[in-house]
């Protein structure tokens, strides 16, 4: 009941903050009240439409895809990934969207509002363009170009509102120019790790991903503190590396290193806990057996006994 209530408070404290327009304090705000409960939709969606004032859309995206997960019936969570997808220049999948809030919320003018005008895109036979990934704030740019990707439509191809190709067109030559991308990536801190990771649709790419990355890059990236899911996501992929002893190092010199590594761990639900007993199980599986000992300390550092 304790965490419930800070979580209130913080996400009251988020809601100042965007109603005074201060959108980075309000995202903080929100991201610190999902550290202590993760399973609030409405959260998720709040931070959403914050990043969504500050043009970063694909986290935006992100945020709703969680807060739809935690709540299918979620009007205002499909009416901001709409936003965020229509504004990322995916107008089909922001069509779908906004249909979907629709049914929620059928007398709301907003959505009807971005409904005519998606479909005034869609019928207007204009060159889609993917937007760069962006974000506002100038100390948390990456130094990494932005990628801009230019999907080519013939002139006498219908855009018809029934033909529903286009976006697997899109993210297919998306998934293909990221796969190039993964080797030429070094991040060196979260928001260019994150930015990235959010862009990897694949298990083999996000593994590969992973595996190219310097330890002393996770020191750097692990500084920050990861959201559960996200957190819970990169465990699992570590899992399936085949270095495990890249695994070790990674586990042992920057996860632990994380701020507020012992709240991460203190709550596991059941999928967590068989991510990490998966991922340490492989490590006694695979690294020698004089490092089984060091295993099962490091293990005991995550609240899992083996």
């Amino acid at each position: 009941m304790a965490k419930a209530s800070s979580s209130d408070q913080l996400k009251s404290k988020g809601n100042e903050y965007f109603s005074k327009g201060d959108y980075k304090n309000a995202i903080i705000m929100y991201s610190d009240a999902i550290q202590l409960n993760p399973s609030n939709s409405i959260l998720y969606s709040n931070r959403a439409f914050a990043y969504i004032k500050c043009e970063d859309y694909l986290y935006a995206e992100h945020d709703c895809n969680k807060a739809i997960e935690l709540d299918t019936k979620f009007a205002k969570a499909y009416y901001r990934r709409g936003l965020a997808r229509k504004n990322l220049g995916r107008f089909r999948s922001a069509l779908q969207d906004f249909e979907e809030a629709k049914k929620l919320s059928p007398n709301n003018l907003d959505i009807q509002k971005e409904i005519e005008q998606t479909v005034k895109i869609l019928n207007s036979k204009q060159p889609i363009r993917l937007k760069p990934i962006m974000i506002q704030d100038k100390n948390l740019q990456s130094k990494m170009p932005l990628i801009d990707i230019p999907i080519q439509i013939d002139s006498d191809q219908s855009m018809n509102i029934d033909n529903d190709g286009d976006d697997q067109q899109i993210e297919k030559q998306l998934e293909n120019h990221i796969r190039k991308l993964i080797p030429e990536q070094k991040p060196r801190n979260f928001i260019e790790f994150d930015q990235f990771w959010r862009e990897l649709s694949r298990s083999d790419m996000k593994q590969q991903y992973l595996s190219i990355i310097s330890i002393d890059n996770y020191r750097k990236i692990f500084e920050y503190p990861f959201e559960s899911s996200l957190l819970f996501d990169v465990l699992d992929q570590l899992s399936q590396l085949s270095n495990q002893s890249l695994v070790y190092e990674i586990l042992d010199k920057a996860i632990v290193q994380m701020p507020r590594f012992d709240l991460c761990f203190s709550f596991l639900s059941e999928n967590e806990y068989r991510i990490l007993k998966e991922l340490f199980t492989n490590l006694i599986k695979n690294l020698n057996c004089d490092q089984k000992p060091d295993v099962i300390k490091l293990a005991k550092k995550f609240n899992l006994i083996l």
